[in-house]
């Protein structure tokens, strides 16, 4: 942060100047690069070539702010744009050669590949119309816990709009492996990517690309947190029967494992299908243990309890049962 504040007011024949005056009044009439930071990526050396860009309030100005690093060489780019389509482009250029000068072109119609010389912090301005999306979305979640080996699965979904969007495939870091198993998200109906962890624990970032009804190519990304293999739960009380409304006697024992925890103050939480239970959530004893009394509902038929460990252990699961009879 300090180097972004200036004890002094800069002096207007420095460069330093003019690369502030390149971001904050590059013509002079107090037009500035861009509010809205938009993603930008390039496949030049990043120690010679850098990008960034932004788009306007309004949605029909991108400015993009382009670093040719390179003492000697000049730079071919070709540029790939989604969800704007550019129409007139001006450039303004901060070069070694004029460094005391912002170098302004004329207005031009707009082309995707560029040259652009050694030495220069150039600002693309670029006027156009925004294409929108038909529909927004998120990986729901874009963070989560699994243990190693474990899967966990991902419920994409529609955020804003009423269009369709098409999930591609995701790429991701090594040690976790995505795959979507149901691409097609619309409102009110989720997608499914299934997501498979490794053995190694770790944080692991994902990418997912997508197309939605208007052509307009979107990617969300997030994390995977991997921990350790996951803690296991043994019960005890399955499979009993008993009349409607009477109570039946339930346990879950923890077994940690490997998974850095210890048996006794772990939490299980327990959830009925039907009927009640003497407590939702409990804390194993000594010996890992946790007890809970389900009153079995006044209507025959079969309940099911599910018992979860932490997801800090891996989230263990065990299910129950049981006959109201």
């Amino acid at each position: 942060m300090y180097l972004a504040s200036r004890w002094v007011a800069p002096d207007p024949s420095n460069s330093n100047y003019q690369a502030l005056k390149l971001y904050r009044n590059y013509d002079g009439q107090h037009h500035a690069f861009a509010t809205t930071s938009v993603s930008d990526t390039n496949n030049g050396d990043p120690n010679l070539f850098s990008s960034y860009a932004a788009l306007d309030s309004t949605g029909k100005t991108l400015t993009i702010m382009v670093l040719s690093k390179d003492p000697g060489n000049a730079v071919q780019a070709q540029f790939a744009i989604n969800g704007f389509t550019p129409q007139q482009l001006m450039t303004h250029t901060l070069s070694s050669t004029n460094p005391t000068k912002i170098v302004a072109s004329s207005t031009t119609g707009w082309s995707s590949t560029m040259s652009f010389a050694p030495y220069t912090a150039t600002l693309l301005v670029l006027t156009g119309t925004p294409k929108l999306p038909a529909a927004e979305w998120e990986p729901n979640p874009d963070t989560t816990m699994v243990a190693a080996g474990g899967k966990v699965v991902l419920h994409p979904r529609i955020t804003s709009g009423s269009g369709t969007v098409t999930l591609g495939t995701p790429q991701s870091d090594s040690g976790i492996t995505l795959t979507v198993t149901q691409p097609t998200l619309v409102s009110g109906k989720s997608g499914s990517i299934a997501a498979t962890a490794g053995a190694t624990p770790g944080f692991y970032h994902f990418t997912v690309p997508s197309t939605d009804s208007a052509g307009v190519a979107q990617q969300q990304g997030g994390w995977i947190v991997v921990g350790n293999p996951a803690a296991s739960l043994t019960k005890a009380g399955d499979n009993q029967k008993g009349p409607a409304g009477s109570k039946l006697s339930l346990s879950a024992t923890l077994h940690p494992g490997l998974s850095g925890g210890a048996a006794a103050g772990g939490t299980i939480f327990f959830s009925p299908t039907a009927g009640s239970l003497s407590s939702r959530m409990v804390t194993t004893d000594s010996f890992g243990k946790a007890v809970v009394v389900l009153t079995l509902p006044s209507t025959p038929g079969a309940i099911h309890v599910t018992a979860e460990g932490q997801f800090a252990l891996g989230h263990p699961l065990a299910t129950f049962t049981e006959t109201a009879q």
